[in-house]
C-alpha cells in the first residue's frame, strides 16, 4: 500500500479529501437547489453536515493536534452559546428569536445546532486567519516559523497572538454581514425590527449584532491563544500544504455560499458583497499560503 511522507497511507487520505470536498460541494448543491424552490427534505440537510463537520474534525485533529483543536471547537462553542443565551433574554444586540425547524434547544431558547456552527465557523474563520496573517505580518510570520522549526520551545509573542484574534474577528463579522441577511430571510430566524437600534441596521438587522460577531471570534481566539500557541499548527510535522489550503478555504467558500444565496433571492448589493468578501479573502488566503510555502 501507498505511504505517504507523513507516515499514512495516501490511499485513506486521498479518500478523505475526496469525501471531505464532496460533502461540502452537495451541501452547496442542495442550498442551490433550496433556493430555487426545490422541495429538500431536512433529513438531507443534516446527513450532509456529517462530511462536513466530521472531515472539519479529522482534519483539525490532524493539523492541530487533538487537544488543541476540542479546545478551540469547545470554546468556539461554550462563550458564543453563553453570549447568546443572555442577548435572547436581555436583547442587548436587538429581539430575535430561533425557529422551531432548527431543532432541540437548551437553556434561553438556543439550537443545539446552533451551539455546534459557532465552532464550526470559530474553526473556518480561525484557519483563514492563520492563513491570511502570512500576508498581514509576513516578515514576523516568516521569521518564527523558520525559527520555531529549529527551536520547537519557541512560543509565538502575544501581540502577533491579540493581532491573529483581531483579524479572525474582523473575518466574522465580515461573514455575518452576508450570512445573518440571509438565513433571516431563509426564516432560520427572526429579528424584531420595530424596536429602536441604536447604531442603526443592516439589512433590518441591528450592527450590535454584527459588531457582536467580532467580540465573540475576538475574545474566543484570545482565550484560546492564552493556553495555546495559535501559530503551533504551521510547525507540526504531520502537517501539509494540501490540507492547510483545504482548511482555510472553507471560509471563503462558505461566504460563497451565501452570496450566491442573496443573489438567487435578488439581493443585489448583499450578492455584491458577499462576492468581494469572497474572493478577496480566497486571494489572500491563496498568496499567504503560497507564501508560506513556496515563497512570496
Amino acid at each position: 500500500m501507498l505511504v505517504d511522507v507523513h507516515g499514512g497511507f495516501l490511499a485513506v487520505e486521498v479518500t478523505l479529501y475526496v469525501a471531505f470536498a464532496a460533502g461540502v460541494v452537495f451541501l452547496i448543491l442542495t442550498r442551490r437547489a433550496a433556493n430555487r424552490g426545490r422541495t429538500v427534505p431536512q433529513w438531507l440537510y443534516r446527513l450532509l453536515l456529517i462530511p462536513l463537520i466530521g472531515g472539519m474534525t479529522v482534519f483539525g485533529g490532524i493539523a492541530m493536534g487533538w487537544v488543541q483543536f476540542a479546545t478551540l471547537f469547545g470554546i468556539g462553542m461554550i462563550l458564543p452559546a453563553i453570549g447568546e443565551i443572555l442577548a435572547l433574554k436581555f436583547g442587548y444586540v436587538g429581539r430575535y428569536t430561533y425557529d422551531r425547524t432548527l431543532g432541540p434547544r437548551i437553556i434561553g431558547g438556543l439550537p443545539i445546532v446552533v451551539m455546534v456552527m459557532w465552532g464550526v465557523l470559530t474553526v473556518l474563520t480561525y484557519w483563514a486567519g492563520l492563513t491570511a496573517m502570512v500576508i498581514i505580518s509576513m516578515n514576523d510570520v516568516i521569521a518564527y516559523v523558520d525559527y520555531a522549526t529549529r527551536n520547537p520551545e519557541l512560543a509565538s509573542p502575544m501581540d502577533m497572538r491579540l493581532l491573529l484574534a483581531f483579524v479572525v474577528g474582523v473575518l466574522g463579522f465580515l461573514l455575518d454581514l452576508v450570512m445573518d441577511p440571509v438565513m433571516t430571510d431563509g426564516g432560520f430566524w427572526q429579528w424584531d425590527r420595530r424596536g429602536h437600534a441604536r447604531l442603526g441596521r443592516w439589512y433590518g438587522i441591528p450592527w450590535a449584532n454584527y459588531i457582536g460577531w467580532f467580540v465573540a471570534l475576538f475574545v474566543v481566539v484570545a482565550i484560546y491563544s492564552y493556553f495555546f500557541d495559535p501559530y503551533a499548527p504551521l510547525l507540526f510535522p504531520q502537517f501539509n500544504p494540501p490540507l492547510h489550503l483545504l482548511l482555510a478555504l472553507l471560509f471563503p467558500m462558505m461566504t460563497l455560499d451565501f452570496a450566491l444565496t442573496a443573489r438567487e433571492r435578488r439581493q443585489t448589493p448583499l450578492y455584491a458583497i458577499g462576492m468581494i468578501i469572497a474572493v478577496g479573502s480566497a486571494a489572500w488566503i491563496i498568496r499567504g499560503w503560497y507564501g508560506l510555502y513556496f515563497g512570496m
